[in-house]
């Protein structure tokens, strides 16, 4: 499954590790806590993963997502984030 970002926690235009992310997806879509996300950058014409969000919050149609790993700053509003492992 996929997510968009659709915005970020309190002073969220500083992208750093810990940071919240809010996606458009929620209980509704399959999502629980612990599920991680991550940022594919297909434009390097490989599957180079270059940020990872892991589920901390949910509801019935968002999620509020962890900043775990990040190269740069690649999050951003209106970015599409693939589901990469499921919390079983």
């Amino acid at each position: 499954g996929e997510a968009m970002i659709v915005g970020f926690a309190g002073e969220a235009e500083v992208q750093q590790l810990g940071a919240v992310a809010f996606l458009d997806q929620g209980v509704d879509d399959g999502v629980a806590l612990g599920d991680e996300f991550e940022y594919v950058n297909r434009l390097a014409g490989r599957d180079v993963v270059e940020g990872r969000l892991q589920v901390v919050g949910v509801s019935g149609d968002r999620a509020a997502a962890r900043i775990m790993a990040l190269n740069d700053a690649v999050f951003r509003q209106g970015l599409v984030v693939r589901l990469a492992r499921k919390m079983r």
